[in-house]
């Protein structure tokens, strides 16, 4: 699957995105956008939007 690029926003967007999530999900769609924008996933190894889903939706451990 490939992501859409997005345009690469300033840095201090960037971090008032990251501070303004609520969920750890929000926090990796912030951290997937900016990581798109840069051209990391470009090369995307096989199975790696699947463990990221995964991740999205674990549940964080109990305190």
């Amino acid at each position: 699957m490939k992501i859409p690029a997005n345009p690469v926003l300033p840095g201090a967007s960037f971090h008032q995105d990251l501070m303004d999530a609520k969920t750890k999900a929000q926090v990796i769609d912030v951290l997937c956008k900016r990581g798109s924008s840069q051209g990391w996933f470009s090369d995307m190894p096989e199975g790696l939007f699947q463990k990221l889903e995964n991740f999205r939706s674990a549940s964080q451990p109990k305190q």
